[in-house]
């Protein structure tokens, strides 16, 4: 699906799954907004924001129209970019839903923050994800498993990825990156099985 939106006289467009139309459309009135707020002179080719996890740049089509680009995050995200905003507009609307469903304020993780991991945990079945404080292009997040044979905190046990790197390695993981300090989310399998907020309490349970 393609969707245009005239914006301080130039046009802007986007392309995305049909099934995103709303997300679009907020999308493109979002641009707007950031138009009237720091002038016209922003839209041109090379211009950056963040939306949600993901940052979006303005490119230039062959005949001159003026398209948003996502991180190419099938390739390299930090070097490529490319039309279809599929990917940024389905996850942050699963991220939204997620906080929404357990009534917890959005605190953003990017597609660029590491993530520190126990190596074993992403083969795992049964899984938990703990969020402290973030740091500089740290996001804060501990991903661990409920295998009491494996220790998750040993120096030789931990690794880290980037954030986007979990599209390809337990992409269901990706929806609840949103949950601010202090929570714990455990999964089983690709389904969230129980959300604890900074108290312990079980504020979510399938």
């Amino acid at each position: 699906m393609h969707l245009a939106k005239i914006i301080a006289g130039k046009r802007l467009s986007l392309q995305c799954h049909e099934s995103l139309r709303s997300q679009a459309v907020w999308l493109l009135g979002l641009m707007e907004d950031i138009a009237n707020e720091n002038g016209s002179e922003i839209l041109k080719p090379g211009y950056k924001m963040q939306v949600g996890w993901s940052i979006l740049q303005i490119g230039q089509s062959s005949d001159g129209e003026l398209i948003l680009l996502e991180p190419d995050y099938s390739d390299d995200p930090f070097k490529r970019t490319r039309e279809d905003l599929t990917c940024t507009l389905s996850i942050q609307a699963e991220q939204n839903d997620f906080n929404i469903a357990v009534s917890a304020s959005p605190f953003v993780t990017s597609f660029q923050d590491k993530i520190i991991y126990s190596k074993s945990s992403l083969d795992q079945k049964n899984i938990y994800l703990e969020r402290k404080s973030p740091r500089l292009n740290d996001s804060g997040w501990f991903i661990g498993t409920n295998d009491r044979n494996i220790s998750n905190y040993d120096i030789d046990n931990l690794a880290a990825c980037y954030t986007y790197e979990l599209l390809k390695i337990r992409p269901a993981i990706m929806k609840v990156l949103q949950m601010p300090p202090g929570y714990l989310i455990v999964f089983d399998g690709s389904e969230v099985e129980a959300v604890l907020n900074p108290e312990n309490e079980v504020v979510y349970s399938r």
